[in-house]
């Protein structure tokens, strides 16, 4: 099962050659669109609600909506829709993941994506190849619903909680009986530590999961273990090319290579 974050931004581009705005340049974008210059360096958070105060929902998540649209996956990308998983969870808001299942010519599984939580879900997924895929953070094709609105930063998401809750429960759900890949990035932003916790209070009723970052501490590696989560050092790009190398396309069994991933401090740059 695969939760995808920040991690998965690496080689995702507009036709410009430019990647995904950072936090600070969408912070930026939404002062210089909606505030005065005196809110430049103001949290993100603290940023949208007071755009929304000012110019309402629609007009701010319709920016934010253009600011992300015209992205595309990199080759690496593309190669996610060659293996096979439970189901998708991800916090990022563009349509990235649904470009990479809609360019894929022969993709195993077929996306389904939902971002309501109240979504009938189980009627939804007619057969074994379907493959469930949950905006927990909503996403820039549904900006005109009041009721999910794009969270932006964790601390958004409290108060826009609602219907979201059930499929964070589903999140959960899913976590107990299989293991999942957190593609973040940073496992130490307050984003990805809030997901890692939320996970971490059901040590013993789930499996080991497995956390792919940028780098890591040793301390740090050693505080996640002991919450089972084993880290692999090491780019999305580099990860998802292993297990393409490595796993025979008639078994597509993730689980056979993680042990091998793990015996290793980093993975190889020149992996293809």
């Amino acid at each position: 099962m695969l939760f995808l974050g920040s991690g998965l931004n690496r080689g995702i581009t507009n036709e410009k050659g430019k990647g995904l705005p950072s936090e600070q340049e969408l912070q930026a974008s939404l002062v210089a669109r909606f505030l005065e210059k005196g809110f430049v360096g103001t949290s993100l958070a603290q940023v949208v609600d007071l755009a929304i105060y000012k110019s309402g929902l629609f007009a701010v998540q319709s920016h934010i909506a253009d600011l992300l649209s015209g992205y595309q996956p990199a080759k690496s990308h593309e190669r996610l829709s060659a293996l096979t998983w439970t189901a998708i969870f991800t916090t990022n808001i563009d349509r990235v993941i649904e470009k990479i299942y809609a360019n894929a010519v022969n993709p195993i599984q077929n996306l389904i994506v939902f971002t309501k939580g109240n979504e009938r879900i189980d009627s939804a997924i007619n057969s074994k190849s379907d493959l469930p895929c949950f905006n927990l953070y909503g996403s820039i094709n549904h900006i005109n619903d009041p009721g999910t609105p794009l969270i932006l930063s964790h601390e958004q998401l409290p108060l826009n909680l609602g219907s979201r809750s059930l499929m964070f429960d589903r999140l959960e759900t899913y976590a107990y009986d299989h293991s999942v890949i957190f593609v973040l990035g940073d496992a130490g932003s307050p984003g990805s530590r809030s997901i890692l916790q939320r996970m971490a209070r059901f040590l013993d009723a789930r499996p080991r999961s497995y956390l792919l970052v940028d780098s890591m501490s040793e301390t740090e590696q050693a505080y996640w273990n002991s919450r089972k989560f084993d880290c692999i050092i090491g780019s999305f790009e580099d990860f998802i090319d292993t297990v393409n190398r490595e796993i025979p396309q008639h078994t597509r069994a993730l689980s056979l290579l993680i042990e091998g991933l793990l015996s290793h401090e980093s993975l190889p740059n020149s992996a293809i």
